[in-house]
């Protein structure tokens, strides 16, 4: 994702990104911000679908 964001990708191309590799909608601007060190992972942690654990 990092190498995404310094490329100059869009959010939504990003996210598509996360999408296909996770087979399903997580909650990609929450995994973006982790990834980018914006965000704890213990705040993605508790929004994600039981699904994805």
């Amino acid at each position: 994702m990092r190498n995404l964001v310094s490329d100059g990708n869009p959010s939504s191309q990003i996210n598509l990104v996360i999408e296909r590799c996770l087979g399903g909608p997580p909650p990609t601007d929450m995994m973006q911000q982790v990834a980018l060190k914006q965000a704890p992972v213990t705040q993605f942690l508790k929004i994600l679908p039981a699904s994805f654990r």
